[in-house]
């Protein structure tokens, strides 16, 4: 995991589409050396899904390679990005993790790359709740 990172880029990323509810559906985030990507964010039942595309302008997009061997910081960067102000994310590598992390507060979710089927867990509380 690369929160360190992920955090530092979240402020440049650009949120391009959300759906019918008002959700983040997509996500524009910064890469190094000048790179862009694109974060596709599902929302089925019971977790969270990503896809990260690199784009590569008039040629399209391919798919992130670092997304094919877990979640990469691109999808982190993406969901704190949509989190916003509003709510703040807390990242763990295990469900158990996550569970004890939301006793404190917050929900734990899990969070699918698309392309490696790899989990990542994260906690989403409401900023300023208790």
């Amino acid at each position: 995991m690369n929160t360190k990172d992920a955090r530092a880029a979240a402020r440049f990323a650009q949120i391009i589409e959300r759906d019918d509810l008002g959700r983040v559906v997509k996500v524009r985030v910064p890469g190094h050396e000048g790179r862009s990507y694109i974060v596709v964010i599902g929302h089925p039942a019971h977790r969270t899904d990503a896809l990260c595309l690199q784009d590569l302008g008039p040629l399209g997009t391919r798919e992130c390679l670092g997304n094919g061997r877990g979640v990469c910081y691109h999808v982190q960067t993406a969901i704190l990005a949509a989190a916003g102000k509003t709510h703040s994310v807390k990242f763990c590598k295990t469900c158990g993790d996550a569970t004890r992390a939301a006793r404190l507060g917050g929900w734990a979710y899990r969070l699918v790359s698309r392309r490696s089927g790899e989990t990542l867990w994260m906690v989403v509380s409401e900023r300023g709740a208790k």
